[in-house]
């Protein structure tokens, strides 16, 4: 699949964000020694992605999705994609970050979540707030916590998207521990396949376009040796293959990203638990999880999510 170079003309916030985050780490005299004792939320208020780019999005997060019955979820077209969150989530909530003492260039996403509450009309302006839940230092690491309630001027809170990040500050010292994890079945429910040109078309949809994603040459000095998927690539085409299995909309998802899913046309899986039982479980009721895991069974992503 091949996006059109001229949804690039949608990234303008995006592309802006990214060009501040470059100089911000090149020329750091405006970025504060310490972090603020009260962290101010952040609102603002951006115009409905053109039709034209969320056709294209949603094409690109539903293309080559296998599943057993291959029966195409019907999206309502009058809606915006729930998790289409993720072409103005960054510039928002760098928007806060940059309160914080951290260089913006060595942010690390480490999880995302959505609940959906009220779906979203199509060319509705959004009303967006920024807060920070948590920011704290340990083992050389910063982990922030933030949260973003995305709304209408009619409907205040219609998704609530959460994002886990961290900055890495020096060396860890605490020695590395394996956690015993609960033996859970899954299912596996459908794959997809992972292009080499997924990095540059995901990029041209939301406007992140750190080269790790589509310039092969610099990928290889990244920790990953090649161009890999963004984060929330993953997260949506995992969405969009729930979906198509299930025939039935995600209310939520909570998801942490543990490797990114490499560009070298492999498939990837999709796989999830049975429905947790409240009366015997600790998780609500109606609550599965999932994993997302490559062509050679390593795990990339997991969580829960709800139907």
């Amino acid at each position: 699949m091949k996006i059109p170079f001229r949804m690039i003309s949608h990234q303008g916030a995006m592309l802006k964000t990214l060009s501040g985050i470059l100089l911000s780490s090149i020329f750091p005299v405006n970025r504060p020694k310490t972090n603020p004792a009260q962290i101010d939320d952040v609102h603002v208020v951006l115009p409905s992605p053109s039709e034209e780019l969320v056709s294209q999005y949603q094409q690109w997060c539903t293309f080559g999705i296998e599943t057993s019955d291959n029966l195409r979820f019907e999206q309502n077209t009058q809606h915006l994609p729930a998790h289409l969150f993720s072409q103005f989530a960054l510039s928002v909530c760098a928007q806060q970050l940059k309160q914080l003492r951290y260089p913006l260039l060595g942010i690390i996403n480490q999880g995302v979540g959505l609940e959906v509450i009220h779906p979203i009309p199509l060319g509705e302006p959004l009303h967006i707030t920024c807060k920070m839940l948590e920011v704290s230092e340990d083992d050389g690491k910063a982990r922030i916590h933030q949260q973003l309630i995305i709304g209408t001027a009619n409907i205040p809170h219609c998704y609530t998207a959460s994002f886990h990040t961290v900055f890495i500050l020096g060396r860890s010292k605490k020695p590395k521990t394996s956690k015993e994890s609960e033996v859970i079945d899954f299912e596996k429910i459908g794959q997809w396949t992972v292009e080499p040109n997924d990095g540059w078309n995901f990029a041209l949809l939301t406007g992140d376009f750190n080269p790790i994603h589509w310039i092969g040459f610099i990928a290889r000095f990244s920790p990953f040796k090649q161009k890999v998927l963004h984060g929330f690539g993953m997260f949506t085409r995992s969405i969009e293959t729930v979906q198509q299995h299930f025939q039935a909309p995600v209310k939520s998802i909570h998801v942490r990203f543990v490797s990114p899913a490499k560009l070298n046309n492999q498939k990837v899986s999709v796989l999830v638990s049975d429905e947790s039982n409240s009366e015997n479980s600790g998780e609500k009721e109606g609550v599965r999880q999932i994993e997302l895991r490559d062509a050679n069974n390593k795990l990339l992503m997991a969580g829960d999510i709800s139907l």
